[in-house]
């Protein structure tokens, strides 16, 4: 743009008559330039006219305008006054020499969406590159260029130019092993992002670790309702896993149907609000399956028209905070509708629990007010749940009642364990689960697990979820998981046709084991009862029975007295 300006509107003596007079000729040319370009020089033909102009430094620039980083302005200008060039300005070069700030922003590292900068081998690794293209007032096909990402040429991933202006999310697939001599394992990789337009240069680089954990399982034993594990822990390139958190599970996979575990509260309370007791509803499960959780709140004094804040936090196994949390504020006209405490008793509340890419997702929800609910979600907190990666996790969920200004004392209670497990694993019943495992100094690790529930599981699978403190975890599938049999026991029995009052009778029980590896050690007990008598023990007798073994078992009692139907129960 090419401006003049050259007369001006004078009053002359005598005569007090305005007239026009001729009193300078200036010229200007306004060059207007993209916001995000610095310039650092200007020519006309050979002579420098900014940011130095030395025949008069004080012409050179008429006037500038730079727009301000982070506004909507997309043009700056730099207005030259060009009057000292009047006889040649015509047909000659004005050259622009600028910088621009390097257009790639942001260049970091994904799992499942989240970010990280550790990964276990044969994961996919996301690369996100955020770019930030000088020239924003210009078309897209003219921001656009070329983004090149290299690796290292030891992780052999296929590369190819990737043709974008913004950047974006970009997949690959990190090695299945540690190689041949585990050299690619406990070991930090650089990477980089070149992204080249005809307008714009941008270059960053980054890192990332892999790494993996091993198990093995070196011994199995038990009895009655225990199972008791040994193992080692070693990492991708076979030094051990010291100091690794982790925990056993035991699952009857295969089985669709959840048994809820339950813990109780142990404090309670008798003037302020109290969580009584958390209920985790289904506690093996996949990516892009919810965690169900039920707990309940009691307001022990119904005078007292509580409000509430609630905390629902992500803890690792010991329990673990790692500032993982979302609150729920409980007061009149809030999305669950759910108040007064001091009226309805008991309320029992549901958390559905999605792990997901932009975080831990918590929708509450009030049994008596659904469908009313409220989502929230979790910040990252100083070590993020990866929603690819399998894990074992638990909920602290705490509540503090509130009366106008005066809080009361909070309630909390920690959740059963639970097992976040690969596709394979699923559908399963939970089972069980062992206390906080931590492996020595040479990984290895015992534990046991005692419960009822392993007695009766069509297909129990034993299995190990472990993370160490960067969140390099196990990677369990069927075939490293520490145990898979049979705990149920087939039975038949013999009928007993009509027998005396007080004669002795025999009753025989054929049991036989399905387990291929686990010796059933059990007690059977004849129960009687019928025609008006309560259920009795008539007789007791332990049994052991191999893997694979039958055994008849027989017991002997003497009739009832009173004549009648009777029912015997193994």
């Amino acid at each position: 743009m090419v401006n003049y300006d050259n007369t001006l509107n004078t009053t002359i003596h005598p005569g007090n008559t305005n007239v026009t007079r001729l009193w300078w000729h200036m010229e200007v040319i306004s060059i207007y330039y993209p916001a995000g370009y610095s310039l650092t020089r200007v020519n006309f033909n050979s002579t420098q006219i900014f940011p130095n102009f030395t025949p008069n430094p004080n012409e050179v620039p008429f006037d500038r305008e730079n727009c301000v980083p982070g506004t909507s302005c997309s043009q700056s200008l730099i207005a030259l006054n060009m009057t000292d060039f009047y006889s040649t300005v015509h047909n000659s070069n004005i050259t622009i020499t600028s910088n621009t700030s390097n257009s790639i922003s942001q260049l970091s590292t994904l799992s499942g969406g989240v970010a990280t900068q550790f990964f276990t081998s044969g994961d996919e690794i996301s690369v996100k590159v955020v770019n930030k293209p000088s020239i924003t007032n210009a078309p897209i096909s003219l921001q656009t260029g070329t983004l090149t990402i290299t690796f290292p040429s030891a992780l052999s991933i296929q590369l190819t130019p990737i043709t974008t202006a913004a950047g974006g999310v970009y997949n690959f697939t990190l090695p299945s092993s540690c190689g041949f001599s585990s050299q690619l394992c406990a070991t930090s990789w650089s990477f980089s992002a070149v992204f080249k337009s005809p307008y714009d240069l941008g270059n960053a680089t980054g890192s990332f670790r892999i790494d993996s954990l091993h198990v093995s399982f070196t011994d199995r034993t038990g009895g009655n309702n225990a199972l008791s594990v040994k193992g080692q822990l070693t990492y991708g390139n076979g030094t051990p896993a010291s100091g690794v958190n982790a925990t056993l599970f035991a699952i009857d996979r295969g089985t669709p149907i959840n048994r809820p575990v339950t813990s109780n509260q142990k404090t309670t309370s008798t003037t302020s609000l109290y969580i009584s007791n958390v209920t985790v509803v289904n506690g093996v499960f996949t990516q892009d399956q919810p965690l169900i959780i039920l707990f309940t709140v009691v307001n022990p004094d119904p005078s007292k028209p509580y409000n509430a804040t609630l905390t629902i936090e992500h803890e690792w196994p010991g329990p673990q905070p790692h500032n993982m949390s979302v609150t729920f504020s409980l007061h009149p006209g809030d999305p669950l509708n759910d108040l007064p405490f001091n009226a309805i008793g008991p309320q029992t509340y549901r958390a559905s629990i999605l792990f997901t890419g932009e975080g831990v997702k918590v929708t509450l929800t009030n049994l008596r007010t659904s469908p009313n609910f409220e989502t929230q979600t979790m910040g990252p907190g100083t070590s993020p749940v990866l929603p690819n990666r399998p894990h074992a996790g638990l909920f602290n969920i705490t509540i503090t009642g509130k009366i106008n200004a005066t809080e009361s004392p909070s309630s909390f209670i920690l959740s059963k364990p639970y097992a976040y497990v690969g596709s394979s694993l699923v559908p399963s019943r939970y089972l069980a689960a062992s206390d906080l495992i931590k492996t020595g100094s040479n990984g290895n690790f015992s534990a046991a697990i005692s419960s009822d529930s392993l007695l009766g599981a069509k297909n129990m699978t034993v299995l190990l979820l472990a993370r160490d403190a960067t969140g390099i975890g196990l990677v369990n599938n069927l075939s490293i998981i520490g145990l898979s049999d049979s705990t149920v026991l087939v039975s038949t029995t013999e009928s007993i046709g009509t027998v005396a009052k007080d004669q002795t009778v025999t009753a025989r029980l054929h049991l036989r084991n399905n387990s291929t590896k686990i010796t059933e050690v059990i007690t059977v007990n004849l129960i009687l009862q019928g025609n008006g008598m309560p259920p009795q023990t008539k007789a007791t007798k332990p049994v052991t029975i191999s893997p694979g073994d039958s055994q008849t078992v027989t017991l002997a009692f003497p009739a009832p007295s009173t004549i009648g139907s009777y029912t015997l129960t193994f």
